[in-house]
């Protein structure tokens, strides 16, 4: 889905958030650890570098069970997306 990122395809649990998700025309948002959504048109490698995924080691990637909530900003539900570990 999203190109420079080793994903698992596999469905997220209750620790995960969405990290990346696309959006009409390929264009890209990404939220950090800090829950902050930021839209990043076509940069991926933006979107990588603000969501921290380079240093998760539970990436995965799955289509949302269910529409999510990100501030302004919503994940809806069977949209790909990357999933990440929540720090507990």
């Amino acid at each position: 889905m999203i190109p420079g990122i080793n994903a698992v395809k596999k469905k997220p649990t209750l620790k995960h958030r969405p990290a990346i998700w696309e959006n009409m025309l390929a264009t890209v948002f990404a939220m950090n650890d800090e829950g902050k959504v930021k839209y990043f048109d076509y940069d991926y490698d933006g979107a990588i570098e603000f969501s921290g995924i380079k240093t998760k080691t539970d990436v995965r990637c799955f289509k949302a069970p269910r529409t999510y909530e990100c501030g302004e900003y919503t994940v809806r539900k069977g949209r790909v997306a990357v999933w990440v570990e929540t720090i507990s």
